[in-house]
């Protein structure tokens, strides 16, 4: 038994019992976490300001015997409100989060996927628009920090440098590697995606950049969003749940095809 205090992103928070709720937090030495937050649904609870959905606190947890954890203080550092207050933004960082839930174990730390969270939600908070660019660089983050992370720069199988080579590349999903047009063409390639140049040379910026404002659009963003979705599924072995909300909201204005449709480069 043991009392903790790290900071945390709040990735979820849903009603429990009559005044608790049950959080999911991804704290930064800490790895996931899952925890019940006692009272925090009384109208003068302590707790409540720094347990919101996508917020940034600095938490103090109980680890007892039991598999749920004890949120006992959490002062809130970064509200975001801004993410919150707006249907787009809210579900990219539902996007997120959902797949830091999916791809981190609990307590196994993760401070570079806590860092592309915050650097994510900090920026939607900055008014940084989230289609195309940060949504997509921050989930290629979150895969790279879950061990799912691609070489851009470089052909897997020749090692041939990437940048200035006129493409098509070609990812492959099994592999998890990428191929450049003469190597694709030597070899009996498994389930993937044809890469424009542009689409590889974004995603090999966003892997390079300290920050997550590296702009896509137009037929590039459309590739690297097939591709975000089609690879992450495949290395879970499913889509992710969160992300039926992002195409939810997608489709209310126009900006996605209907389930099972593919994007076209």
């Amino acid at each position: 038994m043991a009392v903790y205090r790290d900071h945390a992103i709040v990735l979820r928070a849903r009603p429990y019992r009559e005044a608790d709720s049950l959080v999911g937090l991804l704290c930064r030495e800490h790895g996931r976490v899952a925890a019940v937050a006692r009272g925090v649904r009384r109208p003068k609870s302590t707790l409540a300001a720094g347990l919101y959905p996508f917020s940034h606190s600095v938490v103090l947890l109980y680890r007892g015997r039991s598999a749920l954890e004890t949120v006992t203080g959490a002062e809130l550092v970064e509200g975001f409100p801004r993410v919150r207050a707006d249907l787009d933004r809210t579900a990219w960082a539902a996007a997120w989060t959902g797949l830091a839930e999916e791809l981190f174990s609990e307590h196994d730390p993760a401070p570079d996927a806590f860092a592309a969270l915050h650097a994510g939600l900090a920026a939607l908070d900055g008014g940084a628009p989230a289609a195309g660019g940060i949504g997509l660089a921050v989930l290629w983050r979150l895969l790279e920090a879950g061990g799912f992370g691609l070489e851009w720069e470089h052909c897997s199988a020749c090692g041939e440098a990437t940048a200035g080579r006129p493409g098509p590349f070609y990812l492959d999903y099994g592999q998890g590697g990428l191929l450049c047009p003469a190597c694709r063409t030597r070899t009996v390639p498994g389930a993937g995606l044809e890469l424009s140049a542009g689409a590889v040379q974004t995603l090999a910026a966003w892997r390079r950049a300290e920050a997550v404002r590296v702009a896509a659009g137009g037929a590039v963003a459309r590739q690297i969003e097939q591709a975000t979705r089609e690879y992450a599924a495949w290395q879970l072995g499913r889509t992710p749940r969160a992300w039926k909300f992002l195409d939810q909201v997608a489709r209310l204005d126009g900006r996605v095809p209907a389930p099972g449709a593919r994007l076209e480069g």
